[in-house]
């Protein structure tokens, strides 16, 4: 490992530890003391499924903390930044009514498609200006119409609330758009606060937990979960990236989870988005790396000495797990590289690097050179690709269980914790 990469991956390290974050939040407090802008605001985009799961749960928030919440209307994210918009609708619904059987929320079994002249007269009304409460009860209260086809409830929003006139809605949803991309982010569902961000129901407990221990109060679950029935799985398919900080979480779970109990655990690695012709902006990345920090420490991951794999890193690190899978110790070097990669700061492209994680699942050198001088892995990532797209899925980390139910993200692990029988509650969010 080359002495620049060290140094960059402690420098790394550093800036996502939990010192750094203390720092930055006790510079946002001094700052609001002394005038700074410390408002809250909801980036809302109404026709989308986890936006509007959110929209449920801050009336709840705003009560207990007693804080005022701007809402921002917002459209579908830009192309740069939604590389596959329909699987993503498609899996937004699916998944949002998977998470409102689990927690105390409202979605339908059958959500409306959404036609856009309703979509534009929920916009109008949600454009008016209203105070905190007012407007988070209409965020809800339009999302409930517009997810179940209501017209007439629209109408009567219109009328009770009052709307802006329709000749301003694009432009102003647009000018939102671009101050939300202005201030470090792309989708709606997301709430900002003070320099960080926290994205739909996965994310909004951190924020709550935040505002209860800066004013003092006892932490209070915002997003209760239902007593459901989780069917029970002994077989599971994990797609992971070598270059996702998030695969790299829930691998770390699922070993783990793995040491607890036993159950089949396949792994099927495909390239980065970015290997496979997407890119992905500079404001995406930073979030990603940021909101995984976040949860590394929530899950007890060692997490921030970072040395990014893109290219041969990746491609080296996918030839040697093909060769250690096939002899059982797949699990091990996929644990051992991503560990490297995001949190030793390991340069996947050196020898040194990929030989010191070799060597941590019990690879001895030759191994390695065998491995990297054979290119069948190339077939197994492509079978990998079509695998996960016909699961109705793109992105990693992705999962798809014995009954061929797909998930999709570390977020969802729960829910297969649970139905394979290892699920724990990660420590509370300092």
């Amino acid at each position: 490992m080359s002495l620049w990469s060290r140094l960059r991956g402690v420098a790394i390290g550093a800036y996502l530890g939990e010192g750094a974050l203390r720092g930055k939040r006790r510079f946002a407090s001094l700052s609001r003391k002394v005038g700074a802008d410390g408002s809250i605001t909801f980036f809302h985009q109404p026709d989308d499924a986890h936006s509007h799961l959110l929209a449920q749960v801050l009336p709840r928030v705003q009560a207990r903390y007693d804080v005022d919440i701007k809402t921002v209307i917002v459209p579908a994210p830009s192309v740069d930044v939604d590389h596959a918009p329909v699987l993503r609708h498609a899996l937004a619904r699916r998944d949002a009514r998977l998470l409102a059987r689990h927690f105390e929320l409202d979605f339908p079994d059958a959500p409306a498609e959404i036609e856009e002249t309703r979509r534009r007269r929920a916009e109008a009304v949600l454009l008016k200006e209203r105070e905190t409460a007012d407007q988070l009860m209409v965020n809800d209260a339009i999302g409930r119409a517009l997810f179940r086809g209501d017209g007439e409830a629209i109408r009567e929003l219109v009328s009770t609330h009052g709307a802006v006139g329709g000749q301003k809605v694009r432009a102003t949803i647009e000018e939102n758009y671009e101050l939300l991309r202005e201030r470090g982010h792309y989708q709606g569902g997301t709430i900002a606060y003070a320099g960080e961000w926290y994205v739909g129901i996965d994310r909004v407990q951190h924020f709550a937990d935040r505002l209860a221990d800066e004013r003092k109060l006892p932490r209070e679950t915002v997003v209760p979960r239902r007593d459901t029935a989780v069917p029970s799985i002994s077989s599971l398919s994990c797609f992971f990236s070598f270059r996702s900080p998030y695969s790299y979480i829930a691998i770390e779970r699922l070993a783990r989870a793995a040491e607890e109990r036993r159950f089949d655990l396949t792994l099927r690695p495909v390239l980065p988005l970015v290997m496979r012709g997407f890119e992905v902006p500079k404001v995406k990345k930073m979030y990603f790396i940021h909101d995984a920090s976040r949860e590394a420490r929530r899950h007890e991951v060692p997490f921030g000495r970072v040395c990014d794999p893109l290219g041969d890193g990746v491609s080296r690190c996918l030839a040697v797990f093909h060769r250690a899978d096939q002899v059982g110790r797949g699990l091990l070097f996929a644990r051992a590289a991503l560990r490297g990669i995001f949190s030793e700061a390991l340069d996947m492209s050196t020898n040194a690097g990929l030989q010191k994680v070799a060597k941590a699942a019990r690879l001895d050198a030759g191994f390695v050179r065998d491995a990297l001088e054979d290119q069948s892995y190339l077939e197994r990532i492509e079978t990998n690709r079509v695998a996960l797209r016909k699961a109705g899925l793109w992105g990693v980390p992705s999962f798809v269980d014995e009954g061929e139910r797909a998930y999709f993200g570390q977020d969802r692990l729960f829910l297969l914790l649970e139905g394979l029988g290892a699920d724990r509650a990660p420590r509370p969010l300092g």
